[in-house]
């Protein structure tokens, strides 16, 4: 049976917990400072400066519909990619997301290849 510091130090049904970087990495607390928001705002920021460089680079490269399709089927490689790490259950509201996603695309080339007139 727990006692009651035991039950005060479990943070496990804690919906929203906080894990600081640094020398205290180990404990788990609620509080989430400015401080902690900068932080992982430094973490992120470059990886968000390179996507959407790469993203922009990708429209200078390719058509906007091409570019769409890319976009749209992110979704679904993230869900195949977690599959395989396990860190994704697929279930099947998840395979009709990316089944209608799919038909999305295809709906794109579709008009895309009828306006442009070439069969490209």
């Amino acid at each position: 049976m727990n006692t009651s510091e035991e039950v005060a130090d479990d943070d496990s049904s804690s919906i929203v917990g906080h894990h600081p970087i640094g020398e205290d990495s180990h404990k788990y607390t609620n509080e989430y400072t400015h401080w902690d928001a900068l932080e992982i705002g430094f973490l992120l920021a470059p990886i968000w400066f390179f996507g959407n460089l790469a993203y922009n680079y990708s429209l200078k490269e390719t058509t906007i519909s091409s570019n769409t399709i890319l976009s749209n089927l992110s979704a679904s490689f993230t869900l195949i990619v977690g599959a395989m790490l396990g860190a994704e259950k697929i279930t099947k509201g998840k395979v009709l997301g990316v089944l209608i996603s799919l038909a999305g695309c295809l709906i794109i080339v579709f008009f895309d290849e009828a306006a442009s007139g070439d069969g490209m």
